[in-house]
């Protein structure tokens, strides 16, 4: 929001309000990129990774159980690192199973 107003801004260790905070936030932003990673990567395993979405359907409910409170910026990064992957490597066979509880949600 800050380099959108003001376009001399730099981050800065105190974004968050300490640095201990700023840490954290960056933290758990390298994490949520580096598992939408690793979930995009899985997607391209087929039968093994759908069948374990399948087993365990809360995971994929749960992972996007909260699209309202989500930042435009977050839920673009959801869509292309996530859905995109699962929606092109995702069998015929699996994708009602797999991807029914979720379409509902997003539209």
């Amino acid at each position: 929001l800050l380099s959108s107003a003001r376009p001399d801004y730099r981050p800065g260790a105190r974004d968050c309000g300490t640095a201990e905070a700023t840490e954290l936030c960056t933290w758990i932003r390298h994490s949520r990129e580096a598992l939408l990673d690793l979930v995009s990567s899985l997607s391209a395993m087929a039968a093994p990774f759908y069948q374990t979405l399948i087993a365990n359907p809360e995971i994929m409910g749960g992972l996007l159980s909260f699209w309202e409170f989500l930042e435009n910026r977050h839920l673009r990064l959801i869509l292309r690192m996530l859905l995109l992957p699962l929606l092109r490597h995702c069998t015929a066979e699996h994708q009602d199973q797999v991807l029914g509880p979720v379409l509902p949600q997003i539209f």
